[in-house]
């Protein structure tokens, strides 16, 4: 799973940027690439907290 997702941002990535760094420069490109990022993170974040702990962790938390 990882490999697609980082194989799919490989491909994918310079598109975004281009296509942002076209239409409104490319600090707006930057910018809208760290947006995308604290979206992922914020997506991500439910589907961390409900993964479970393996035993040995539990016991030291």
């Amino acid at each position: 799973m990882v490999t697609t997702v980082a194989y799919t941002g490989f491909l994918a990535g310079p598109v975004y940027v281009g296509r942002w760094a076209g239409a409104v420069g490319l600090p707006g490109a930057m910018l809208a690439v760290a947006g995308l990022a604290v979206a992922f993170a914020l997506l991500a974040w439910p589907t961390l907290r409900a993964v479970t702990l393996s035993p040995s962790a539990s016991l030291k938390a």
